[in-house]
């Protein structure tokens, strides 16, 4: 007799069946949220990104290199920081 290591801890057929069918009810769940997702991603309207580019250009500037949120929020000293 050579050693061997377990197979899926040695459950029989119908033990692996049921594994593999209870499997099934989270790929439902999973398939449910995607659709639902889906749905309301199709919802949406397609967007025009190149208008307002200088006020779009300034935001991301105040928000990104110079931190306005975080100075805003009361938080100067940590603003300053970063």
């Amino acid at each position: 007799m050579n050693p061997t290591r377990e197979i899926l801890w040695n459950v029989d057929i119908l033990g692996r069946i049921s594994i593999y069918a209870l499997m099934l009810i989270p790929f439902a769940f999973l398939a449910y949220g995607l659709a639902k997702r889906v749905k309301t991603w199709r919802r949406g309207q397609p967007e025009d990104r190149f208008n307002q580019w200088g006020e779009r250009l300034k935001g991301a500037l105040v928000k990104s290199v110079f931190h306005g949120r975080i100075i805003r929020e009361n938080k100067l000293y940590a603003g300053i920081m970063h």
